[in-house]
């Protein structure tokens, strides 16, 4: 843009104060969109959202996770430590059986999560 006068000098100067104000309008909510989502709560929601997507290798952690922890979740609960052959035997059978289950049952465990997860942090209107 050439600049031959006066009032061509004052329009720009003012189209160019209007484009800082548009500007800084836009950095100031972009700022505080991200502020909010760095808060932790949203981080949570957020990183439970992803992994609630359907996808296989978020379905395969997911399936593993769960049926790893509820194992170890019903050896500890259930049996304890046990020395004897048949105490472990049983022990190993309970956790491979709750192991199991869980990894057939996933998409019904999943929607129960989402539903917890839903009547916690819904937004009330």
């Amino acid at each position: 843009m050439q600049i031959s006068n006066l009032q061509e000098l004052e329009l720009a100067i003012v189209e160019t104060e209007k484009r800082k104000v548009v500007q800084q309008s836009i950095l100031a909510s972009q700022f505080h969109e991200t502020y909010e989502s760095l808060k932790p709560l949203n981080l949570l929601k957020s990183a439970f959202h992803k992994v609630t997507e359907p996808g296989d290798a978020r379905s395969s952690i997911l399936k593993a996770a769960g049926g790893i922890g509820v194992g170890l979740l019903t050896k500890k609960l259930l049996i304890g430590k046990t020395t004897s052959v048949v105490g472990s035997l049983i022990s190993n059978v309970l956790k491979l059986t709750a192991s199991n289950t869980v990894m057939n049952n996933t998409d019904k465990l999943k929607a129960y999560g989402i539903a917890i997860y839903n009547n916690l942090f819904r937004k009330h209107t």
